[in-house]
């Protein structure tokens, strides 16, 4: 995470190389890890779109494993959807829908706004 902040295009890339591989290897949690790493990158270089998709597809993943570290994504989203408000950030994720459905399904996207109201309970 320390590079990310100082060098984040090129974390960018060894990240999505590093998702890729544990997609292949069916490593849920490097791949959930590798997309909250990537939301993070993304969210340095103010590319919220990004941020939101990748942030999802984390959350979503590692929460499934019952790993803790969903809920540190989820904070990151949280941040997103204070800065942008409710409706953009809605309209944000609905744009990056296809992208999201392709990975964890319909099920799994139409679970995120859930886990968010999860998180912020908690």
């Amino acid at each position: 995470p320390y590079v990310i902040l100082e060098q984040p295009t090129s974390a960018i890339a060894s990240l999505t190389k590093g998702a890729e591989l544990a997609q292949y290897s069916r490593d849920v949690y490097l791949q959930g890890l590798s997309f909250s790493y990537l939301a993070e990158a993304y969210y340095s270089i103010e590319d919220r779109s990004a941020a939101i998709a990748f942030g999802g597809l984390g959350m979503y993943l590692l929460n499934q494993i019952n790993s803790v570290e969903w809920r540190q994504v989820a904070g990151l989203l949280s941040i997103l959807q204070g800065q942008m408000g409710q409706e953009e950030f809605n309209s944000v994720l609905g744009q990056q829908r296809s992208q999201i459905i392709g990975l964890i399904g319909v099920d799994g996207y139409d679970y995120l706004p859930k886990l968010l109201k999860e998180y912020k309970q908690n």
